[in-house]
């Protein structure tokens, strides 16, 4: 049996190979003090050519300043171990901070907070940088648009108006 399992080895499915390397990382996750679970994920950039992903959840702290270090040690040792054979390792860390981050936010954030959030990490610098004749170039065929838009028949959408019900016939 052992055989023919070794000369099944080189053709073995993509599948096992993420069956093995998730093995091989609980193994290393034993070896340097980490606990947790591991989730070894499948992945294809745009050439084809076929990678992992690991995906370790902990409940003990990992500080964020090391976690390339991490990838780098994982990478290098499950390498070493033949697991990887030069595929490329993402790995993503979901620590104590993480998974208590996650647990604090709201259920119920609406679209415009998301637009702000997102807004305000995408600003830009001061309008200084921006030229001035351009900036009233654009005023101006706002103020255009809206001039003309008031002198139309055009109406924005409006909340429409409810009737009142009253008690049916023959109720």
């Amino acid at each position: 049996m052992q055989f023919i399992q070794r000369l099944r080895l080189p053709w073995r499915s993509k599948q096992a190979a993420a069956r093995t390397i998730r093995a091989a990382t609980l193994y290393l996750m034993r070896h340097v003090g980490m606990t947790g679970r591991v989730q070894c994920l499948l992945s294809e950039d745009g050439n084809g050519r076929s990678g992992y992903v690991l995906r370790l959840s902990t409940l003990q702290r990992i500080p964020r300043e090391s976690r390339e270090e991490i990838r780098q040690f994982f990478c290098r040792k499950l390498n070493e171990l033949g697991e990887l054979k030069g595929a490329p390792l993402l790995l993503h860390i979901e620590d104590a901070d993480d998974l208590a981050a996650a647990s604090h936010v709201g259920r119920n954030i609406s679209s415009a907070r998301v637009a702000s959030v997102v807004a305000a990490a995408n600003m830009r610098a001061p309008q200084d940088s921006v030229p001035a004749e351009l900036l009233q170039e654009v005023r101006r065929s706002l103020k255009e648009r809206r001039e003309a838009r008031g002198h139309s028949d055009y109406a924005p959408l409006g909340p429409s108006r409810l009737t009142e019900l009253g008690a049916l016939p023959g109720a």
